[in-house]
C-alpha cells in the first residue's frame, strides 16, 4: 500500500527537521572547536603572563634588596665621613656614585612595578575573556543538549531509535 499524502508530508517534514537539526549540530560542533582553540590560546597566554610576572617580581625583589644595601652603604659612608676628615674627597665621589646607582635602582624598581601592574591588568582581561568563553561553551553545550533531546523526541515519535 502506498503512503497517503498526509503521511508523505509528515515524512518529508521529519526529514527536513532531521537535516536542519544536523546542520545546526555541525555548526555548533565547529563553533565549539573554535572556542576550544580560543580557550587553549587564552590559557597559554595566561601561563606566559604568569611567567613574566614571576620574572619581574624576582627582578623587583633583587632591586629592592640592592636598594637596601645601597641605603646601608650610604648611611655607613655618611657616618664614616663625619668621623674621618681625611679622604673626604674620595668618600664624596663614592657617595655620588652610590646615589646615582640608588636613583637608577629606584627608577628600575618603579619601572618594574609599572610593568607588573600592566601585566596584572592583562591577566585580568585574559581571565575575563576565558570566563566569557566558558559561558559561551556552556550555551553551546545547552544547544547540543536541546538538539539531542529533539532528535530523541523525533525518533521516539517515529518509533525509530536509530541515531
Amino acid at each position: 500500500k502506498e503512503p497517503s499524502l498526509l503521511e508523505k508530508t509528515d515524512n518529508y517534514r521529519d526529514r527536513v527537521a532531521d537535516i536542519s537539526a544536523e546542520i545546526d549540530f555541525l555548526k555548533t560542533k565547529s563553533e565549539l572547536e573554535d572556542l576550544r582553540g580560543d580557550l587553549n590560546a587564552s590559557l597559554t597566554e595566561t601561563w606566559k603572563r604568569d611567567q613574566e610576572i614571576d620574572i619581574i617580581q624576582d627582578d623587583l625583589l633583587h632591586t629592592e634588596l640592592e636598594n637596601e644595601r645601597l641605603r646601608n652603604s650610604l648611611k655607613h659612608l655618611a657616618d664614616t665621613d663625619m668621623v674621618q676628615r681625611r679622604g673626604q674627597l674620595r668618600l664624596q665621589e663614592e657617595r655620588e656614585a652610590l646615589l646615582k646607582r640608588l636613583v637608577q635602582a629606584e627608577a628600575d624598581s618603579m619601572t618594574a612595578k609599572r610593568e607588573l601592574s600592566l601585566l596584572h591588568g592583562n591577566i585580568r582581561q585574559i581571565r575575563l575573556r576565558r570566563i566569557s568563553a566558558v559561558k559561551t561553551l556552556i550555551s553551546y553545550l545547552d544547544n547540543v543538549k536541546n538538539y539531542l533531546l529533539n532528535v530523541l523526541r523525533l525518533r521516539t515519535k517515529t518509533g525509530s531509535l536509530d541515531l
